[in-house]
């Protein structure tokens, strides 16, 4: 009969897990799929990555049947049936029981059938589902492994007693069916006490390295004597089964210790043991404890302190680590990763933890309060202390710096550059920056008084969201003005009424007819250019008034080609060279500045060897021309005054107010100016000084390699042309448009250009590295009959000092021009293949210029450059980027073309250096 247990007797020991739920899967696990034989492998399904829950194949059959057998489950509601052969198991994972696992055993003789599972835990889930359990049928024996464990609650166990039914732990047996006279705990005992004896081993995980681990010894289940045939209880056992490094204090108490530990992870095992008369089992837990080592000092240092744009500052920790955390007080907060912490001024203290392990040191950083405001009183600048204004009368202590916002309360005069981060001029105060000073802010500009600029003076923002108010003043003088001359304008403020500034007749270019118009009455548009005639002669300031620009400004261009009048809109110079780089898309890389430098004269009073139409003509060229290769003057420099430099060219900074040409590239585009080319480092101090129609400029300096020759071409009657021609970094022997710049062709007497293919270019940038034998053509245009000089204006780079050959083709004859100038006479025309400038003092050549290049073909196909000279064997050949950098070198090839397939290089212009057999050389261009 079963055994009759007492319904009212419930212990549960342990929370299993429901029937129903499964928290993980892993590879190899199986669950019940229903009711069947636990060796049929269409009783369970196995999971399978990916796949899911499939039914076994015959390869991985039934669980424990082969090695690699995961957690198994007999669900809910299902009955798996072990009988009547004998079975053992491959190792497998815990064994959960929610349904009813039946041991059918057979035979009634003294030996039973066994089944070893070879199972570490045995679960029969509790009274959460009273219908889990395992139940023995005939003479069976259920076996478990050593140090394996049985949890079972009341209802778990089922047995009709009639036939020999037992549970082996090891190779002894651990409960009977009925007791009897034995002292082992009988099924009812275990259901009564929760399962068979099992270890319960914590410490106090994790622990910090040098500190203490804390072990506190535990078991469930059902226990005997300490002793065969002595008290009731448990033996307790402790061992480190791997360690960095310690020795267990008291190691068969129930709780135990291990002092000064090392940082690693600890794997400490619990046996508990007892006795059944003079049985002794027990059962072993391993645990791991973790020792963090202790973090480091950390080490913190200041990213950003506080400055006048942003009131914060910031830091950051030097010495991340990512297992650790990093706290950081006042402001608790926590330091997640590597990057920088926006902080508010004070002083912060740093403190890292690696789990519950803090630092044995802290360290601090500290953000300083932000910059003073200065001020300007009227006799001192002045600091504000906390309580009143004081100044030192030390000028380097008091003067504001960049990251001082400064006020003016009183009247001021400058004779200095200044620095601030915003700038308050009050009201009822009047405040100066004199001609060529700065001011220099990174912020906004207030005006409630009156602030004025004089002619050349600079006002410069860096921080181009910045919004000014209020009202300036910013003057721009132009002298020498002729009678009924024009000056090119633009704005440099918004708000300024153009009839407000010059009474005198104004024009606006109209690009899509090429030809002038008079504007309406209005406001002056930021960025656009503007000429205004003077009927007088004489100096003209013109006085600006109005909010002063800040930030971008873009101003609508014409259809591709055609020429569009913009102009400066910042009351500070720019940087040209940025302007273009920056507008290289939209705009030709060349602007061009009036400058016309004679009267407008009557026809009458002209001299010999000018002309003109119409009742007034002008005398000379009108336009000057820049472009990264360098700038191109209207006056030669034997005309110049006591300045240094020429004044007529163009230096590569376009000054407050200045309007120039600019061609379009693109339609219905705009050109674009950024306060990036106001402010660079490299041209303070500001040079705002050429306006055209002024007195004084400064060289420009270059970040790139120039080597550069200025001619002019002249005559005795006052024509005057110039042309530039340069061996700059970046540029190449094709026409570039950055590098090259068209004719602008505005004089109607003579033009003078060098020739690139089917261009005339009033400047022509050509290749690095330099040859001695490369040629450019020259040509010229003329309505004035009669003589011509050819002369060197300027040299500089590596033409410094070096032969510079003037050929004439037409009359067979050579001049080198750095040892005198060369005068010939012409007729009316154009005239394109007379000249050649060269720098090798050979007898005049008789080969055309292009045709040794012709002959030269240059391919580039699949990642292969191939050189072809069907007409002459090819001698040597050199490849270069565009920086002048050699990549290639070969020489001796002796043959008509050359395949070259080793080029490390990469989506980038080469420059193709092939010298023949005749000597001759010809440089090319190719994209790789």
């Amino acid at each position: 009969m079963k055994i009759k247990l007492p319904k009212s007797t419930i212990f549960t020991v342990l929370m299993l897990l429901l029937s129903c739920v499964m928290f993980a899967q892993s590879a190899g696990d199986y669950r019940s799929a229903g009711n069947g034989n636990w060796t049929d492998r269409n009783s369970w399904e196995r999971f399978n990555v990916p796949g899911g829950w499939l039914t076994p194949t015959a390869a991985q059959g039934y669980p424990g049947q082969n090695v690699g057998t995961g957690a198994v489950l007999i669900q809910a509601g299902n009955t798996i049936t072990i009988g009547t052969s004998a079975l053992t198991t491959q190792s497998m994972g815990t064994l959960t029981i929610s349904g009813s696992l039946v041991l059918k055993g057979i035979g009634t003789g003294s030996n039973g059938t066994d089944f070893l599972l070879n199972t570490n835990k045995v679960i029969v889930t509790s009274g959460l589902n009273p219908a889990a359990n395992i139940n023995f049928q005939d003479k069976v024996d259920l076996k478990l492994p050593s140090n394996s464990s049985l949890e079972v609650s009341i209802g778990g166990l089922e047995g009709d007693c009639s036939n020999n039914q037992d549970i082996y732990i090891g190779s002894n047996v651990y409960s009977y069916c009925k007791g009897g006279e034995s002292v082992l705990p009988t099924f009812s005992d275990l259901m009564i006490n929760g399962g068979s004896l099992t270890a319960t081993p914590s410490s106090n995980s994790p622990v910090c390295q040098n500190n203490t681990i804390n072990l506190n010894g535990n078991y469930s289940g059902f226990s005997g004597k300490k002793t065969s045939g002595g008290s009731d209880g448990v033996n307790y056992s402790w061992s480190i089964v791997l360690a960095p490094a310690g020795t267990i204090t008291d190691s068969t108490s129930k709780d135990a210790s291990i002092t000064n530990v090392s940082a690693g992870t600890y794997q400490i095992q619990l046996t508990c043991s007892t006795y059944y008369g003079t049985n002794l089992y027990a059962n072993s837990k391993t645990i791991s404890v973790v020792v963090n080592d202790l973090p480091s000092t950390p080490a913190a240092e200041i990213v950003t302190q506080p400055t006048c744009s942003v009131p914060t500052g910031s830091f950051m920790i030097t010495n991340y680590n990512v297992s650790y955390t990093y706290t950081f007080s006042p402001s608790t907060g926590v330091i997640v990763n590597a990057d920088k912490v926006t902080a508010p001024p004070g002083t912060y203290t740093f403190t890292a933890f690696n789990g519950n392990c803090m630092s044995t040191a802290s360290a601090n950083v500290v953000i300083n309060n932000p910059p003073d405001t200065k001020r300007w009183n009227g006799t001192a600048w002045q600091k504000w202390n906390g309580t009143i204004w004081v100044s030192t009368g030390n000028p380097t202590i008091d003067n504001p710096t960049i990251e001082n916002p400064i006020i003016f309360t009183g009247n001021y005069d400058s004779i200095v550059d200044i620095d601030g981060c915003s700038c308050l001029v009050n009201a009822g105060v009047h405040v100066k920056i004199a001609s060529g000073k700065t001011l220099k802010l990174q912020n906004e500009l207030v005006v409630n008084g009156t602030l004025t600029f004089e002619d050349t003076a600079n006002l410069v923002q860096i921080n181009s969201s910045a919004a000014n108010s209020g009202n300036i003043t910013y003057k721009r003088t132009a002298t020498g003005i002729k009678v009924n001359d024009y000056i090119y304008w633009s704005t440099p403020v918004g708000g300024q009424i153009l009839g407000d500034f010059s009474p005198s007749t104004k024009y606006l270019w109209n690009t899509d007819v090429s030809n002038w118009r008079v504007p309406v009455a209005g406001d002056m548009v930021l960025g656009r250019g503007y000429i205004i005639r003077r009927s007088i002669a004489g100096d003209f300031t013109g006085s600006f008034t109005g909010t002063p620009n800040n930030g971008a400004v873009s101003i609508a261009i014409g259809s591709s080609g055609t020429f569009n009048l913009i102009g400066n809109p910042y009351p500070s110079a720019i940087d040209a060279d940025k302007f273009l780089n920056h507008n290289s898309a939209v705009l030709g890389g060349t602007i061009y500045f009036w400058t016309h430098i004679t009267a407008i004269t009557e026809r009458e009073n002209l001299e010999q060897g000018t002309a003109g139409s119409g009742n007034l003509a002008y005398t000379s060229n009108d336009y000057a021309s820049y472009n990264v290769s360098g700038g191109v003057a209207t006056k030669a420099k034997s005309d110049k005054t006591t300045d240094a430099d020429n004044k007529y060219k163009p230096t590569g900074k376009i000054a407050a107010g200045q309007a120039f040409f600019a061609t379009s590239r693109a339609t219905g585009e705009s050109a674009k100016f950024k306060n990036e080319m106001r402010h660079d480092a490299a041209i303070k101090p500001y040079n705002n000084t050429q306006f055209f129609k002024i007195k004084a400029n400064s060289k420009t300096n270059s970040t790139i390699e120039k080597n550069r020759v200025w001619l002019n071409l002249t005559n005795a009657g006052g024509a005057f042309k110039q042309t530039l021609i340069g061996y700059i970094t970046g540029a190449t022997n094709e026409y570039d448009n950055v590098y090259d710049g068209v004719s602008f062709n505005a004089n109607a007497f003579i033009d003078f250009y060098s020739i690139n293919k089917d261009k005339n270019l009033v400047i022509q940038g050509r290749a690095l590295p330099f040859e001695d034998n490369d040629k450019v053509p020259l040509g010229y245009k003329t309505t004035i009959v009669g003589e011509f000089k050819i002369a060197i204006d300027e040299v500089d780079g590596f033409l410094t000092g070096k032969k510079i050959i003037l050929e004439d083709r037409l009359l067979n004859k050579i001049q080198d021009l750095s040892e005198a100038a060369y005068t010939f006479t012409t007729q009316k025309g154009t005239f394109n293949d007379r000249f050649v400038l060269s720098y090798a003092n050979k007898t005049l050549a008789t080969e055309d210029f292009e045709a040794v290049e012709n002959k030269v073909v240059i391919t580039n196909k699949n990642r292969e450059v191939k050189i072809s000279t069907p007409e002459n064997e090819i001698d040597a050949v050199s490849i270069y980027d565009v920086s002048g950098r050699q990549i290639y070198s070969k020489s001796k090839v002796d043959k008509n073309e050359l395949m070259i397939t080793t080029l490390i290089a990469r989506d980038q212009v080469l420059i193709v250096k092939v010298v023949m057999k005749d000597k001759s050389i010809v440089t090319k261009k190719t994209i790789y």
